[in-house]
């Protein structure tokens, strides 16, 4: 992670973070407390290590208003085991 692009992302912009663990979560906080300033936040789980649901309770403990989940849909859709999805 280049942390000085942060000074050029634009409100439109969007910034991803894939969280897998309690670590993941404990430093995309630090990153944007230290480096966000405009941009979509969004936060997506691996699904194997981080639920969904899990994700959602720790991002509503937060004070991260400018944070949205974004889920891979294909694997709400279909079966994750499922060959090529």
């Amino acid at each position: 992670m280049i942390l000085s692009n942060f000074n050029w992302i634009a409100p439109q912009d969007e910034i991803k973070f894939v969280i897998g663990t309690d670590d993941d979560f404990n430093q995309m906080k630090a990153v944007l407390s230290g480096y966000y300033k405009s941009g979509q936040v969004l936060l997506s789980p691996v699904w194997e290590t981080m639920p969904p649901d899990r994700l959602v309770e720790k991002v509503l403990a937060e004070p991260l208003p400018q944070v949205k989940i974004s889920l891979q849909l294909h694997k709400i859709i279909w079966d994750p085991n499922k060959r090529g999805v």
